[in-house]
């Protein structure tokens, strides 16, 4: 059952991955957006990761 998921997983984020490489160069405002984004979700992504990893505790939901 957790491999299933993890190719459904594997297919999504190739799907994602292949939406994104149109945002991946320039300088328009909707590449901005995007860029600051994906920015702003890893680095949330990775302080998540900190926290539960780290100090044994996950972010608050707000």
């Amino acid at each position: 059952m957790v491999s299933i998921g993890l190719q459904i997983g594997a297919v999504v984020l190739q799907h994602v991955l292949s939406w994104a490489k149109q945002f991946q160069s320039g300088n328009s405002k909707v590449q901005m957006i995007f860029k600051l984004s994906l920015a702003a979700t890893i680095y949330w992504l990775w302080m998540e990761h900190n926290g539960r990893v780290l100090q044994n505790c996950a972010l608050a939901a707000t």
